[in-house]
């Protein structure tokens, strides 16, 4: 847009109407600017912690990751919102190029994501943005926080051109942050002191020129984006959890979703989590990711079944590379390195830490595009013998399904009707 090259634009930075450390946030704009430019974003995200040298973020999710849930509304209409954002920044983290989450993304968000030749110039270090000390929580004043831009939770904003406060007059952002940080994997519980919420700030670029917010507001009539919507399944732990008698037993999970009834859906993405924050923790540091995590399940199978067909043929995704495929195919680059989204590999002379990070970024995802009546997802896994904390191929698991919805929204003579696609 030309006219940020000369004075039409200016930003506004707001300091949150309602704070609460380690609770919520709440921003809300000003109805007497003309309008806004989309490209929100919110400054200062994440904990401050007075032994700064000792305490770290998680890896995968880095200082982003403090958030559970955010919402955009006008007055009561929520526009755009995002829950178990937590663990979609896990993704989002990943869903990029090495060269851009090493230069670029892991020093925004404060994630140690981003490989790199290790010190013996051999092996690979899958988290060297920690050589940065990027992801070092720092005391107050010199706080070590994240910067996020709302067009990445907010897929509203990335439809439209601007916000006339004509148009939507009570501009409103909440956050609901995630309280017990050291309990959810989300700071190293390492007993040196405990880590406060830092108060965040929201930087906005405001257009002050009637004459360019008119001709904008003429080419403003609809929009139309992919909201991201959540729902979930839990794959029950099985009958010894590891025992003996769990080697090479198959275990099929089917189940129906109801959450996605009567929208019609373009691409899912599955995060399987083991959700018991304890089995990550060693000496008081996190292992790998937390839960923030996707596991790999060993011979994992994966069917999705759409009005009363399957997606995939035969058997559905059977094997490690081709589930990756899939992913690649529909969400673009991933982060991989070897025996990232796999287990049973020996990487050790490959990767530093291998037997920490292997199986920690198996995520799934796939494209569906139609509208959806009965949604069932046929998942299958096959038991080890194991006496690890984590036995990713028999404990409880949640299984977190994001959803791209397809929503529109309509100006009419009196405001705006937002709805989803039919």
């Amino acid at each position: 847009m030309s006219f940020y090259s000369d004075s039409n634009v200016k930003t506004r930075y707001f300091d949150p109407s309602t704070f609460v450390p380690g609770a919520r946030a709440s921003f809300e704009l000003d109805g007497n600017d003309l309008a806004y430019l989309p490209n929100m974003r919110i400054l200062n995200i994440g904990f401050t912690n007075s032994t700064s040298n000792n305490t770290n973020y998680n890896r995968l999710v880095g200082a982003l990751g403090v958030v559970q849930s955010i919402r955009l509304l006008d007055g009561k209409q929520e526009l755009s919102s995002l829950n178990q954002a937590s663990l979609y920044r896990g993704f989002l983290n990943c869903n990029k190029r090495n060269d851009e989450i090493i230069s670029v993304t892991g020093f925004l968000g404060r994630n140690e994501l981003g490989y790199a030749p290790g010190n013996d110039g051999i092996t690979l270090d899958p988290d060297a943005q920690g050589v940065n000390g990027v992801t070092q929580l720092g005391s107050e004043g010199i706080a070590t926080l994240g910067y996020l831009d709302l067009r990445e939770v907010f897929p509203m904003l990335a439809s439209v051109s601007h916000l006339p406060t004509a148009v939507f007059k009570n501009l409103r952002i909440e956050l609901t942050y995630i309280g017990d940080t050291n309990g959810k994997n989300l700071v190293s519980p390492n007993n040196q002191g405990s880590s406060v919420g830092a108060r965040p700030v929201l930087a906005v670029d405001v257009l002050e020129n009637p004459a360019i917010v008119n001709k904008l507001n003429k080419s403003l009539q609809n929009a139309s984006w992919m909201e991201v919507e959540h729902d979930r399944f839990r794959i029950p732990a099985t009958a010894t959890n590891g025992g003996a008698g769990d080697q090479d037993v198959v275990q099929n999970t089917n189940v129906k979703l109801n959450g996605f009834n009567n929208k019609r859906i373009q691409r899912l993405l599955l995060v399987k989590q083991i959700p018991d924050p304890a089995v990550f923790i060693t000496a008081n540091a996190i292992d790998a990711y937390g839960i923030y995590a996707s596991q790999n399940l060993y011979k994992e199978t994966l069917q999705i079944r759409v009005n009363g067909r399957n997606i995939f043929p035969r058997a559905g995704l059977v094997g490690d590379n081709e589930r990756l495929a899939s992913l690649t195919d529909n969400f673009g680059p991933m982060l991989s390195y070897p025996s990232s989204n796999s287990q049973g590999v020996d990487a050790t002379n490959l990767v530093t830490r291998n037997n920490d990070l292997a199986g920690q970024l198996d995520y799934d995802g796939v494209l569906i595009g139609d509208y959806i009546n009965d949604l069932q997802i046929q998942l299958g896994r096959t038991g080890t013998a194991s006496t690890d904390a984590r036995k990713p191929n028999t404990t409880t698991l949640d299984v977190h399904c994001f959803a791209e919805i397809m929503k529109t929204m309509r100006l009419t003579a009196t405001g705006y009707n937002i709805s989803y696609v039919q």
